[in-house]
């Protein structure tokens, strides 16, 4: 997945923005969800959330949350931006 954000020569950096990748299911497999809950659909796949601001040029302060042992990293790339990177472990 590519995706680009740019700031122009007016933009402050007083922007934050979320990146959320989902593991929904497999190809031809049905999406689990978890039922369980009596108030909302819990979600029971592999995921990441990152909430992503900067101080500055090149000072990014990014947030990870991790959902069901999902492995969620990021790396600072010098004079592009951010790598996301997602792993995680199938059931056996």
């Amino acid at each position: 997945m590519i995706y680009g954000y740019e700031n122009t020569d007016d933009d402050t950096f007083d922007v934050i923005y979320s990146l959320t990748v989902i593991r929904t299911a497999a190809e031809g497999q049905a999406q689990a969800v978890n039922t369980n809950s009596s108030r909302r659909k819990l979600i029971s796949s592999v995921g990441c959330v990152y909430v992503v601001s900067a101080a500055g040029a090149a000072q990014p302060d990014i947030r990870v949350e991790e959902y069901n042992g999902a492995l969620c990293m990021w790396s600072r790339v010098p004079g592009v931006g951010e790598n996301f990177l997602i792993d995680y472990t199938l059931p056996f």
